[in-house]
C-alpha cells in the first residue's frame, strides 16, 4: 500500500537539459489515503484504503545549484521538472528493495520553498520540498515505480 524512494548522490537536471545541482540526500513516500469505515454489527471502526493517494511530497537537499536554472524555475512559477541520475533506493512490499547507483528518477511538480535568486548570499546549498504530480523511477530494464496523478496512471498495478 506504500512505497518509499530515497536518493543519495544524484545529479539533478532541469527539463532534461540543464544541470541544476546535486542531491546529497532526499526522499519521497507514497502512501494510500485511509478513511474511517463504520458498519452495523462491527465491533470496532476500521480504517480502510479508499483508492487514492496522500499528497506526494518529495524533500531533498541540493548542493552546487545553478543560479541560472533557479531563476528559470522561479520564472515558471516554481514548477520543477527534475531528472535525477545516481544512487537511489526504492522499497515496496511487492517489489522488495531495489538499490542501484544508476537509477533514473523523474519528479514533476511545484516547489514550496525555493530561495529567491539573488537574495540569499550562499544559495548553493538548499533544501527543497516538491509537491509532486508525477514520480517515476526506472532503470535500463524499464519502469520500477510510476505515479502520474493528472492522468491517473500507477505502475506497478499492485500499488494502484
Amino acid at each position: 500500500m506504500s512505497a518509499t524512494v530515497t536518493w543519495r548522490k544524484a545529479r539533478v537536471f532541469y527539463n532534461d537539459v540543464d544541470l541544476f545541482g546535486n542531491v546529497s540526500e532526499g526522499s519521497v513516500e507514497v502512501k494510500r489515503k485511509f478513511v474511517d469505515h463504520k458498519g452495523i454489527g462491527m465491533p470496532a471502526d476500521a480504517k480502510l484504503p479508499n483508492g487514492k493517494f496522500e499528497p506526494i511530497v518529495a524533500k531533498m537537499k541540493l548542493n552546487n545549484i545553478s543560479p541560472a536554472v533557479l531563476q528559470s524555475i522561479w520564472a515558471n512559477d516554481g514548477y520543477c521538472n527534475f531528472r535525477m541520475i545516481g544512487e537511489c533506493m526504492v522499497v515496496h512490499a511487492s517489489l522488495g528493495m531495489v538499490d542501484d547507483d544508476r537509477l533514473i528518477t523523474i519528479v514533476r511538480g511545484y516547489a514550496e520553498n525555493l530561495p529567491v535568486p539573488g537574495v540569499k548570499e550562499d544559495a548553493s546549498d538548499i533544501e527543497v520540498t516538491i509537491n509532486a504530480l508525477f514520480l517515476e523511477v526506472k532503470n535500463n530494464s524499464g519502469t520500477i515505480l510510476m505515479i502520474d496523478i493528472p492522468n491517473g496512471l500507477v505502475e506497478p498495478r499492485e500499488l494502484g
